[in-house]
């Protein structure tokens, strides 16, 4: 069968939208062209979906767009509040985001064996789980897990994997002055990971050093926590030092002597995955 195009704005499982007067199904190549904005308002099922310069796709819940093949968007893409794709092929799939513009998702699910493949710019912010095979994002331009004042996107427990380099967000919120706990979430991050983002005094970074008190030498604002030594803080004393995968770090905030000013950390790098060991 050819492709199943649009011809009309309107729901997706409505027969009317369709040149076949028929919905899609997990068959179908299905292509939506310029002006027409087609709603997914419950299941939907494709092999492939392209949206055309000028066209769109919105998922207006929480509905499930599931593809078998490919995704490619020239057009705009909308996951809605609650909207999931989910990529359940069995042979190599990937999403082309060549619009343009950053492409947000709300929840992306891979049940894929193989590969999916992100090209293209994309942000995530709400779930990833990759539940078998991998999650390549290395030809993508980049795939954010956003982070704000309200929500923070998180990776769900996977038995799947992830290649090229992701950014984890990790927002915080305004305080006083003070210490806090951090633990990188990617594995291979190095305190220049967060320097662009947070003071980090003692490390010789963007922000530079503070004195701990004047004449008494450099206030050394980050530590690692030492389980080889009941748990000893160790200062951290340079830009290139290991954020080591399940160890815990002292971070002292601050923007001003005594308060913080809200700011979102953005680690670069391949997310933790397996059995983490310290």
């Amino acid at each position: 069968k050819g492709p199943i195009t649009a011809i009309a704005s309107g729901n997706w499982e409505a027969p009317s939208t369709w040149s076949c007067n028929c919905a899609p199904t997990a068959n179908s190549t299905v292509i939506i062209p310029s002006p027409f904005t087609v709603s997914i308002n419950e299941l939907a099922n494709a092999k492939s979906v392209t949206i055309n310069t000028g066209g769109a796709l919105t998922i207006v819940s929480n509905d499930t767009l599931q593809i078998v093949d490919s995704l490619t968007i020239e057009g705009t893409f909308n996951s809605g509040a609650e909207g999931t794709i989910l990529a359940n092929g069995t042979t190599n799939q990937t999403f082309t985001n060549s619009s343009g513009t950053n492409v947000e998702l709300v929840n992306l699910i891979s049940n894929n064996p193989t590969n999916l493949f992100l090209t293209g710019g994309w942000s995530l912010n709400n779930t990833l789980q990759v539940n078998v095979g991998t999650l390549d994002v290395s030809g993508a331009d980049s795939l954010v897990l956003l982070s704000n004042s309200t929500k923070t996107a998180e990776i769900l427990e996977s038995n799947g994997s992830f290649v090229g380099d992701f950014t984890l967000q990790r927002f915080i919120g305004a305080r006083n002055a003070n210490y806090s706990n951090i633990a990188a979430p990617i594995s291979n991050a190095t305190v220049a990971s967060i320097d662009d983002d947070v003071a980090i005094s003692g490390v010789g970074g963007r922000f530079g050093n503070v004195s701990a008190n004047p004449g008494g030498g450099i206030f050394y604002s980050m530590f690692e926590y030492d389980r080889s030594d009941n748990n000893k803080l160790d200062s951290i004393q340079s830009t290139a030092a290991a954020l080591a995968p399940g160890v815990g770090y002292e971070l002292y905030l601050y923007t001003t002597l005594g308060s913080f000013i809200a700011t979102t950390l953005d680690y670069v790098g391949t997310p933790n995955f397996g059995t983490i060991t310290p």
